[in-house]
């Protein structure tokens, strides 16, 4: 009877420390993952820039309580660029940033903040984070030879 005690105690003892183990390893993971530091919830600033041939260009300002996280699959769907060109880009090293209601980005990230730049027909993105609270980027070229539209985004952490 202790030895069925014993070995009890014991099997119990082992998937107690099999389960801890485990669980080191996947925050180990999300450790190493560089984008966590970038992530989260920002208040940004757009500026849209409308443009016609042959009339002034319009400026309006709106504001907007957005995210920026970790690419999923599901974001190719709404994203501003429509090119294919981007199917060989690691998406481990890609963010979303939503940064208006309509309107959001994926990007490849750096690890030192700066958003890899990519543009395509009637498309160009660039920008960076100015520090871990702020991010400015510029995303222009969207429509057609007649007109078009361009933002300046900036945004900073909510905390």
């Amino acid at each position: 009877m202790n030895f069925n005690k014993s070995y009890s105690v014991g099997v119990i003892y082992i998937l107690i420390l099999f389960f801890s183990l485990s669980c080191k390893k996947e925050k180990k993971s999300e450790e190493n993952d560089f984008r966590t530091k970038y992530l989260g919830s920002f208040r940004f600033v757009l500026i849209t820039e409308s443009w016609r041939l042959g009339q002034s260009n319009l400026y309006d300002t709106s504001f907007y309580n957005g995210v920026i996280r970790k690419f999923e699959l599901i974001d190719k769907n709404d994203d501003l660029y429509s090119g294919n060109e981007d199917s060989t880009e690691n998406i481990n090293d890609k963010i979303t940033i939503e940064f208006s209601h309509s309107s959001k980005i994926t990007t490849l990230i750096k690890k030192d903040g700066e958003l890899i730049s990519k543009s395509g027909y009637h498309y160009v993105h660039e920008g960076r984070f100015v520090n871990l609270d702020s991010i400015k980027v510029y995303i222009g070229g969207l429509g057609g030879l007649g007109g078009g539209l361009n933002y300046i985004v900036a945004g900073n952490r909510i905390k």
